[in-house]
């Protein structure tokens, strides 16, 4: 981390707090002041006094960046041929006047003389107080694009122009409509910075237009990333190419090729399918094994080696074109450490979210943890049942320190742990590969009934059962959906037990059961995984305090079809537009007295019965057995498949049978392109 990075960090430049600023009125100071105040500012973090500027030229661009950003005068550079001189004077930024257009003041859609002058004044002093990602945020934000509806030149004309963008700015939490002179005005923007902003950001997966040179239309809608890599399978270079004409090709054809070498390489590297990280669903993250950049960087310098490739491409420049593929190291660390990224927190930092609606966040965020701590004190006093449960990030297998596991998929691999808040401390893992099971609500319903039916119901007639309480996130297919509702209900008329389901806020799902994964983590650190069982040893060794946990391997034949029982068409408690949906429920009741399902929608309010919309068409039958969910393990394709079978030279010959005994399609499927009549 440079010099800058660390004052950034100690001064919390990018803090919306509105008093941050005010440790930054030090920038009108000597060099001497600004150095001394830097190491104040350090030292009173509690660091080790140093002296963080050495080099005065530096100090001064690191000055000067500070006050570019905030809008202030500067002293900035300018270039005359190889000579670059720091004498120019920067204006500081300023309100620029609102937009007089006739058209936008009869306009029905423009609001550009809603705004007034203090108002306009007040944004622009907010916005230049902000670091430049907040900034880009905010307008990338505020400004919506679109592909253009219209075609204004003649035929035969190419025009330039392929989208349409509507600016706004806000009100209160209202966004209005203006036109793009008041919006830049009002900032204190200029043109190209909006535009670079907003090609950059991936705000809208906008797709761009390929036209017709002859004619001006539009041929078709096509993706300008697979162009380029269409383009790239005609030139891609070989081996002999870079070697016999290196001395031929002219430097921007060297770094052409290189570029070329790259994305060619990242196109053969095994990826994961971005809705297995969660939240981030707009990146592609690399199976690897892979720990951080360096490690892909070390790989892709490998790979130059072995194609013969002189002048690998730099790591800043590798950085950029990975960024810029969206790729990245699977798995996050903030999956790691099992931290939940709110988005309303994060919204609320660059000021989309009002006041109102963050506190009212915040206020059900506080409730959910106080419920929670209340129920751990009654199971801590055995006088219920308290559990909490969470699907594991994916693995998968194998997993070895080798470079052939970079180019092929593998057997992904889940973990579903359910946690007892007891004293004990009871937990048990719920282990399967995706050739015994997927991810479908009627898999996890039959874990969760498995683990009650073990460790809830007594044997004894005379004793009473206590009453069940399972907390999770909202996960629909996961913990909140009909097919669980309608089989904890059955559960708890058969066994007269009251059964509850808390679920915690979007955001703020931190639960006890995380912690498992955290263990189960550290001791997969460095360990060779060659078969998914692998990870049920090594889950009963990740604690022996106060007992180890409880590792099963499931089985295709371990799980039930409970879509067939339909108590409850659907729980949703509303039925019009604007009502409460499944994604609003905090809390779900199944009272086997009544044999009705209740919900809240705040753990203050009194439970409800969710309503009937639809009748079934027949009494439910609680004694009838539940069939198998599935028949036979799950088929692999077949790209799948033969990727693991090469992947068998680098493990033991002990776990050939297990990859080829695997279930997989018998041929390739290729996409075959139709063509219109």
């Amino acid at each position: 981390m440079n010099n800058y990075d660390e004052i950034m960090e100690d001064v919390n430049i990018v803090s919306l707090d509105p008093n941050y600023v005010n440790e930054l009125n030090f920038i009108d100071d000597s060099k001497e002041e600004l150095e001394q105040k830097f190491n104040d500012i350090c030292n009173s973090n509690g660091k080790e006094k140093r002296r963080l500027f050495t080099d005065q030229n530096k100090l001064t661009r690191e000055q000067t960046k500070i006050k570019r950003m905030l809008g202030q005068n500067y002293t900035g550079y300018h270039r005359e041929g190889k000579s670059v001189f720091h004498n120019t004077i920067r204006e500081k930024r300023t309100l620029k006047p609102a937009c007089t257009s006739i058209y936008c003041a009869s306009s029905k859609n423009r609001h550009c003389n809603r705004f007034k002058e203090n108002e306009r004044q007040s944004m622009f002093d907010d916005f230049w107080k902000c670091s430049w990602d907040e900034k880009k945020t905010y307008c990338t934000n505020l400004v919506s694009k679109h592909i253009k509806k219209q075609e204004t030149l003649a035929a035969g004309e190419a025009s330039r122009r392929n989208f349409s963008y509507i600016y706004h700015l806000k009100s209160g939490d209202m966004k209005f409509v203006v036109c793009k002179t008041m919006f830049q005005n009002t900032l204190g923007l200029n043109e190209w910075m909006v535009k670079n902003w907003l090609d950059s950001s991936n705000q809208v997966g906008e797709l761009s237009i390929k036209k017709n040179k002859i004619t001006g239309s539009v041929e078709m809608a096509v993706d300008e990333h697979s162009m380029k890599q269409n383009d790239r399978a005609q030139k891609e270079p070989t081996k002999h190419t870079l070697e016999e004409h290196q001395d031929e090709i002219s430097p921007q054809r060297s770094i052409s090729m290189r570029h070329d070498h790259l994305n060619s390489w990242f196109d053969s590297l095994a990826k994961m399918p971005s809705h297995y990280c969660r939240q981030k669903t707009n990146k592609i993250y690399l199976e690897g094994p892979f720990i951080s950049k360096i490690n892909v960087y070390s790989a892709y310098l490998q790979k130059c080696v072995e194609d013969s490739v002189e002048n690998p491409l730099s790591r800043s420049i590798f950085s950029i074109i990975m960024e810029k593929r969206n790729l990245s190291i699977f798995q996050p660390r903030k999956y790691m450490i099992y931290q939940d990224i709110c988005d309303k927190c994060s919204s609320y930092g660059v000021n989309q979210v009002s006041d109102d609606d963050y506190q009212e966040h915040m206020k059900q965020k506080d409730r959910a943890q106080e419920e929670l701590t209340k129920d751990t004190l009654d199971a801590q006093e055995y006088k219920k049942n308290v559990f909490t449960m969470n699907l594991q990030v994916v693995k998968l297998c194998p997993v070895l320190n080798s470079s052939a596991l970079y180019y092929s998929s593998k057997l992904k691999v889940h973990n579903f742990t359910v946690y007892n808040l007891a004293p004990e401390h009871q937990c048990s893992s719920y282990w399967l590969d995706e050739s015994e099971g997927m991810l479908e609500s009627s898999v996890f319903t039959s874990l969760i009934i498995k683990h009650l039916t073990l460790n809830c119901i007594k044997e004894s007639t005379t004793q009473n059962n206590n009453d069940i309480i399972l907390y999770s996130n909202g996960c629909g297919y996961q913990n909140r959906n009909v097919v669980l509702s309608n089989a904890l209900l059955k559960f708890a008329i058969q066994n007269n037990i009251v059964i509850e389901q808390k679920f915690l806020v979007e955001g703020h799902t931190q639960l006890p059961c995380d912690s498992v994964h955290s263990a189960i983590e550290s001791v997969l650190k460095n360990k060779e995984i060659y078969l998914p069982s692998d990870y049920v040893k090594l889950t009963k060794i990740a604690r022996q305090k106060p007992n180890p946990y409880d590792s099963t391997l499931m089985t295709h034949s371990d799980f039930q079809d409970y879509k067939d029982i339909v108590f409850y068409k659907s729980i949703r408690p509303g039925k019009s537009k604007g009502d409460p949906e499944v994604r609003d429920i905090r809390a779900i009741k199944y009272d086997p007295t009544t044999q009705k399902i209740y919900f809240k929608l705040n753990f203050d309010d009194q439970y409800q019965e969710i309503p009937k919309y639809h009748k079934a068409k027949k009494k439910v039958d609680i004694n009838k057995e539940v069939t198998s969910l599935y028949q036979n393990r799950m088929v692999l394709s077949f790209s799948k498949w033969s990727d693991l079978q090469k992947l068998k030279i680098v493990l033991p010959r002990d776990v050939h049978d297990f990859y080829d005994n695997l279930p997989h399609k018998h041929e390739l499927k290729t996409n075959r392109k139709f063509s219109k009549d």
